[in-house]
């Protein structure tokens, strides 16, 4: 054989062998080795994410963000819709079916149906209710036939109920009308409780009437304007959303014996046109009073009080300084001072720059001026808050508001005051409470008995709010407040609180994120928790699956100095470090 053949013989042995190690055998192999490879990798991804994922971003991943529709349908809300104090030891606490008192006495506190579904839905849903000083009458008025005006204010049909002591759903409820005439049809702008007694008060037309109680046939009417732009004991536009807060510009006060109201003139003012976009296909035209920066017609505004012993009403002659700081009336509220009834009247120039504090009598026809405030501190400009002066608690010789007061160091809060009366009501003498470098949110209680008086305060750091007390006496061995509610509830430290008459059972709120837990507490159990108002196991499973956003605040320096806190909520899952992602931002100034 010669060579070549040998050659070929060799190559076809060569194929032979091949052929016996397998081309299907070789592909299995290679797959293997890549199915482990591609396992592996899949294996370091997995436990790379598991380690370096942060917790919370696993845990919202879990959840769903909030939507719109969860706040619209008020899925979110506290079942709670309202709550007040009837006396000392008594809440009442309306929810969306009924209405319950609970008696604060017992331990644990007892509730009871002061009112079901047979009074709140026998007419409708009702839209608003308030109870008479002794809680035998409520008065509801009604969404059904409800029109909107402002904010805090609407047109609507309003009813007396005449509640059984033992309520139950098989009693006959008495219902009767207000109004004029008692139709039924009369739409009411307002409607005020004596706080001593069961008669009331009510603004028909802009126009207030009084009537002795339930079943009494006969109203007396107070003021006889009938005209759409003047307003009796109720607000215009600017009254209502700028300065009281309120649709209410009438006040009892403490005996029941006086009423003081305020006459709104708008003739004058200019109107601004708006459009208002409803279920039509064209929007509709509204419009208001409203006196734009340097108009000269602003409204006129005048300050009465009746008497109902004799049924006059005397209108007050202001007593200031110069006509000019009595542009607005930023509060009104009754007071007793040296054992009788005084009407608390406080005016503001139209920058807001001065305030002026004045006592009005129904004998003297007068305000005179007890205190006037300037807002130019060294050499800070400030301005007037009218929340600032919601004058509630008082001594039988002064009476507690906020003020600004300059520290030390040269800074100003806005803190209590306490401005002493003399006999004759002019001259107060203003001296500040011991408290710390913070600023006062609003004043709570005062405890007559233990000259102690509470307030809130935005601390101790800026974004909360606590709980405080203080001695009534600026001459008191107390150095400074302390903190009454901090740390009395886990993650509650943005507080509501709301005292009893005797200032020692309140009831706690807390907002901000988290479950709307409402407590009930004292001062007298050392600031025990002894109730849950706000129970819903519902409501907190809602809250649970729900990612919430973070807040973050911040301390930025302004040019001027100014330092001012920024509160910043970040998306759930929101990492400050990633540089890559980008979201949308709404600023609140």
């Amino acid at each position: 054989m010669n060579t070549s053949s040998k050659n070929i013989d060799l190559l076809e042995g060569a194929d032979e062998e091949l052929v016996v190690a397998g081309p299907l055998e070789r592909n299995w192999r290679g797959i293997g080795i890549a199915l482990f490879v591609i396992a592996a990798m899949c294996s370091l991804i997995v436990a790379a994410v598991f380690l370096f994922t942060p917790f919370s971003v696993a845990v919202y991943n879990t959840r769903t963000p909030v939507t719109l529709s969860d706040i619209l349908n008020n899925g979110l809300l506290s079942p709670i819709e309202n709550l007040e104090w009837l006396d000392a030891d008594r809440v009442v606490i309306k929810s969306s079916e009924k209405i319950r008192i609970v008696d604060t006495t017992v331990t644990p506190p007892h509730s009871r149906v002061y009112a079901g579904e047979e009074v709140l839905a026998r007419y409708g849903k009702v839209n608003s209710w308030s109870l008479s000083h002794d809680g035998k009458y409520m008065t509801m008025s009604y969404d059904e036939r409800k029109q909107k005006r402002y904010r805090h204010s609407q047109w609507a049909a309003y009813k007396i109920a005449r509640i059984p002591d033992t309520y139950s759903d098989t009693d006959v409820i008495k219902f009767e009308n207000v109004g004029p005439h008692r139709t039924g049809d009369e739409l009411l702008l307002l409607f005020k409780w004596n706080p001593k007694s069961n008669d009331f008060v009510f603004v028909h037309s802009n126009d207030i009437y009084y009537s002795e109680g339930p079943g009494s046939s006969s109203v007396f009417r107070l003021t006889n304007d009938s005209d759409p732009l003047i307003y009796n004991g109720i607000c215009d536009w600017i009254y209502e959303e700028e300065i009281l807060s309120s649709n209410a510009a009438l006040w009892w006060s403490k005996s029941g014996q006086y009423l003081a109201f305020l006459t709104i003139d708008d003739r004058q003012v200019e109107q601004i046109q708006f459009p208002v976009f409803q279920r039509k296909q064209y929007p509709s035209m509204n419009s208001v009073p409203y006196p734009k920066t340097g108009v000269e017609r602003l409204p006129h505004i005048t300050l009465s009080i009746w008497n109902k012993a004799t049924k006059e009403i005397r209108r007050m002659r202001i007593v200031l300084r110069h006509e000019s700081l009595m542009t607005y009336l930023f509060s009104a509220s009754w007071v007793t001072l040296h054992g009788r009834d005084h009407l608390i009247a406080v005016f503001a120039n139209r920058y807001q720059n001065v305030t002026s504090i004045t006592i009005c009598t129904f004998d003297s026809s007068k305000c005179v001026l007890n205190y006037d405030q300037r807002y130019a501190i060294g050499q800070q400009r400030l301005w007037a808050e009218p929340e600032d002066y919601r004058i509630r608690f008082f001594t039988d010789d002064a009476y507690f508001v906020q003020l600004p007061h300059r520290k030390a160091n040269g800074e100003v809060f806005t803190q209590v005051a306490k401005i002493i009366v003399a006999p004759h009501l002019t001259d107060g003498r203003v001296t500040f409470l011991s408290m710390g470098d913070y600023d006062v949110v609003s004043i709570n209680a005062y405890n007559k008995n233990r000259n102690l008086l509470y307030f809130l305060a935005a601390a101790p750091l800026p974004s909360q709010r606590h709980l405080y007390v203080t001695s009534g006496s600026s001459t008191s061995h107390i150095a400074e407040a302390h903190c009454v509610t901090c740390g009395i509830a886990p993650n509650c430290t943005f507080q509501e609180v709301v005292f009893s008459e005797d200032a020692d059972k309140y009831v706690l709120s807390c907002r901000g994120f988290g479950f709307p837990h409402v407590h009930l507490s004292s001062i007298s159990s050392n600031n025990t928790l002894l109730k849950e108002f706000a129970e819903s196991e519902m409501l907190e499973q809602r809250f649970s699956e729900k990612a919430w956003p973070t807040p973050h605040f911040e301390s930025v320096t302004l040019r001027d100095g100014y330092v001012a806190l920024v509160k910043m909520l970040l998306p759930p899952g929101f990492h400050r470090g990633a540089l890559d992602s980008k979201y949308p931002v709404v600023v609140s100034v």
